[in-house]
């Protein structure tokens, strides 16, 4: 089963895909004031 993670509460917006295992694909920005514009485009790019 693969999780996809989501973390918003930093001043940075944080994706990655994890397998259980280890991480597959991560993304980070770290503009505090983006978390809603870049948040879709993160999970884009690890999925």
């Amino acid at each position: 089963m693969r999780l996809l993670a989501l973390d918003t509460a930093t001043p940075a917006s944080t994706v990655a895909v994890h397998d259980g295992d280890r991480v597959l694909a991560s993304r980070r920005v770290t503009d505090a004031s983006q978390h809603a514009e870049v948040l879709a485009v993160l999970v884009r790019d690890v999925l």
